[in-house]
């Protein structure tokens, strides 16, 4: 983005403001914008990356933020983390002698392998909306997703608040 001489403020012959004019381009502003629109983006990363670490390690956390973090272990992180060992016992398998032929089959068995699992995890996800839907729950699945993260929230708030009360 070039460097831009400052606005031109415009005045009528009365001394009212009529507005001003910027030799900013277009081209600027959608280059600002899209600059706005990453940080959200490394933030919601970031947040992210803090909450799998914190999933990850969730027997060393405090009560009750441990049985949350392990909520969230076991239904988020644990599906997720299957996709590498799926892909490392495919492409781990030695079928022939030569050692271009088992890089093929490795390749093609270990994009099988992942493929056959996300496959599994989408029909897992749909028999516990089937069976959501079935319970008439279905329009409770973020509750069950958001809930135990909302609770954390408030358990944490009203804890600083009430240590602030009786501080000395």
């Amino acid at each position: 983005m070039a460097i831009h001489e400052p606005a031109r403020h415009i005045y009528d012959a009365n001394g009212n403001y009529r507005g001003s004019v910027s030799s900013i381009s277009p081209q600027d502003y959608r280059l600002a914008g899209s600059i706005g629109e990453l940080l959200p983006l490394a933030i919601l990363g970031a947040i992210v990356w803090w909450a799998w670490g914190m999933a990850s390690t969730w027997n060393t956390l405090e009560q009750p933020y441990k049985y949350i973090a392990a909520y969230y272990y076991w239904i988020i992180v644990v599906p997720l983390k299957g996709f590498v060992p799926a892909w490392g016992y495919f492409a781990s398998m030695q079928v022939s002698n030569f050692p271009n032929i088992n890089l093929i089959i490795q390749l093609v068995l270990g994009v099988f392998g992942v493929l056959l699992y996300f496959f599994l995890l989408i029909l897992g996800l749909g028999v516990v909306g089937a069976i959501l839907k079935a319970c008439r729950l279905q329009r409770w699945w973020s509750t069950f997703l958001f809930g135990p993260l909302v609770f954390a929230i408030l358990w944490f708030l009203g804890a600083q608040l009430f240590n602030w009360l009786l501080a000395k």
